[in-house]
Formats: structure tokens, sequence, C-alpha cells
């Protein structure tokens, strides 16, 4: 039987979620089907996805990624949650099993991955993050995980920044903040995390606003529809060492696979299939401009 597997989230039209898994089970022997279901094209909202949850089992689906603006939404729909899910508070993977929906957080994992592949052992320092939703959760506890000195972070919705602060706080060694604005976030900070959805093509802008970063040593971005975002381009300029969010999102998409299909992921297969994805998507936006 053809392992199914998809993506639940908003405007993940230009996602290539589906290119990597496909890739990696076609290297694997497995011929995988990967399937998005995007709320803005179909015109769900979060109360759908108990529906969409039971049709998938239905139909046969391995699991399903969940992307936003879903990751805290999916909680109230999972019949057994990961250690990471409990502690980040928010689910990016779905496994069906034993006809039960099992929640697990990869990006959490993910991230930590990507920050080891790209600085090694060295420790975070003080770190701005800016928002604070199912991302966020996961960066900000990743980051408390990498012994980060201090991770001061900013979200629209205060209330929850400040819950995020306190969560990672109690019990941890690094000190979190909720900060009032993103001028206190930036000042004196040795690198910025950018886990909200502004940049993306759908979400034009800048994180920052009209601030501008300075004195970095390094800036990271989530998102990777576009690759280089105007932040990273900004911090870039600004002489930062910058970690596009293709790190993010391969080492997630990897640990994704191998929770679904119980085997090692091939890495190496999965991040030449997303730069092949970038260079297309790159100049498909070419002839069209």
């Amino acid at each position: 039987m053809r392992p199914l597997v998809g993506l639940v989230g908003k405007s993940i039209g230009r996602s290539l979620a589906p290119s990597l898994h496909e890739a990696a089970g076609k290297s694997c022997g497995l011929d995988v089907r990967y399937q998005l279901f995007d709320a803005h094209g179909l015109g769900f909202g979060e109360d759908a996805l108990g529906d969409i949850l039971f049709a998938a089992q239905r139909l046969g689906f391995t699991g399903l990624n969940i992307t936003f603006p879903f990751k805290e939404g999916i909680l109230d729909h999972l019949d057994i949650r990961s250690p990471d899910v409990k502690r980040v508070g928010s689910c990016n993977t779905v496994l069906f099993r034993n006809r039960k929906v099992e929640g697990y957080n990869t990006d959490y994992t993910g991230f930590i991955s990507a920050w080891r592949g790209a600085f090694g052992n060295a420790r975070p320092g003080i770190v701005f993050v800016i928002g604070g939703g199912g991302v966020g959760k996961a960066i900000v506890h990743g980051l408390s995980r990498l012994n980060a000195t201090e991770i001061r972070l900013f979200d629209v919705d205060r209330e929850r920044a400040a819950a995020l602060a306190d969560a990672v706080s109690i019990g941890g060694a690094t000190r979190c903040v909720a900060v009032g604005d993103i001028e206190d976030g930036i000042d004196g900070a040795d690198g910025i995390i950018n886990a909200t959805p502004v940049g993306m093509y759908a979400y034009p802008g800048n994180p920052l606003g009209g601030c501008a970063p300075r004195n970095i040593r390094y800036a990271m971005d989530a998102i990777y529809t576009p690759l280089m975002t105007e932040f990273l381009l900004a911090a870039k300029q600004q002489g930062a060492q910058i970690l596009t969010g293709r790190e993010l999102c391969v080492y997630q998409a990897a640990n994704s696979f191998e929770i679904w299909f119980g085997r090692p992921a091939p890495l190496q297969i999965m991040m030449k299939t997303f730069e092949a994805g970038i260079k297309s998507r790159d100049e498909q936006l070419q002839k069209a401009s």
C-alpha cells in the first residue's frame, strides 16, 4: 500500500515538503505520496482540525505535518503527546498508530540539529526571538536546551510572550524574559531569530519593522519562502552570520520522516531536493515577473 502523509496549514502552496518526503521515500524504496491541506484554498479553520484528522485516519494516512496557524490548536485532538510536545506546548507532526493520534514536535529537535550543524557546540549567548507561536515555542525551548545565556522574547500578544518566558524560566538555567518592544530585544543581543510568518511571500515585510540589527553575530529565520528574507538581507549587510530556514525545514522534515516510517531519513537526499526545489521556484518566479 502506498504510504500517505501530508501537511495541514494556511498558504502552503509553495511548501517544499511534498518533494522532500517523496524523494526521501523513493531513496528508501517507499512510494510516498504527500498531500497538502491548505486552509487558505480550502476555506477551513481551526474548528475543522478534528474532522481532518478523522478523515485522514479513515483514508489510511500514516501521519501529517501541522504548520501555521494550527500547531497549538492541534493539541486538543491528540490522544498521546510526546515529551517534546508536553515541554514545548505545540505540535507539528502527527502519527496515526493503533487508532490513536500521537503528537510530536520536530521543530524543537530540528532547530537543535540546525544550530549544531551551523555553530557546533557554541552557546547562543543573548538571543532576541521574535514570535511566541508554534515554531517560536520550539525555538525558545531549543535555545534553553542549548544553554543560551538569556532569551528575550517579543510577540504582539504580550500575554503569550510572558507565559512562554515563564514556562522556559521555570527550573532552567537560561534566563528568559518578555520584552515590550523590538528595540529592547535588539540592544546588546548576540543573535536574532525570526519565528513569525512575517517575510513569507504571503506575509511580506520585516519582523523588525523600522529597527535595524546592530552588532549581532548571527541571524536566523524560520522562513524559507523566500530563502533570503528582508530580515536576513538586512542582517547580512550588518556583517552577521546568517542561517536561512533551509536547515530547520530539512532537519524537522527528516525527524518527521523517521517518526512516520521508523527508519533513518536520507538527510543528504533531502538537502539536495530542497536546493533543487528552491532553484526551480526562483526560476519560475523570475519568468513570472
